[in-house]
């Protein structure tokens, strides 16, 4: 019996005989999670379950008298801004605003 087989992005196609046989592949889903430092200072947007390698939109924007600075993960800085971030794993970032003199 002769078995062909091709592999179509997220899904395999399995040619045996006279059936075919579909089997599919599941991506890994990662949840994104983002939030402000400083209560009142903006808002975020951009949270949600997303598909391993998808590009996402991540923003953050200032509340009247604030100014949005940078991004934060696990304490440590991150771009300012990114477009499209790209989901690898879990990530929970942090925007973080400052009044605006």
């Amino acid at each position: 019996m002769m078995v062909n087989y091709k592999f179509l992005g997220l899904a395999v196609i399995i040619v045996m005989g006279m059936g075919i046989f579909m089997l599919a592949c599941n991506t890994p889903e990662f949840e994104i999670e983002s939030k402000v430092e400083l209560k009142g200072a903006g808002q975020v947007s951009g949270d949600g379950t997303y598909k391993k390698g998808q590009g996402i939109a991540v923003k953050a924007k200032p509340n009247e008298g604030y100014e949005f600075v940078k991004w934060m993960e696990n304490g440590r800085k991150l771009s300012t801004s990114w477009n499209p971030l790209i989901v690898r794993d879990v990530r929970t970032l942090i925007a973080k605003f400052e009044f605006k003199e």
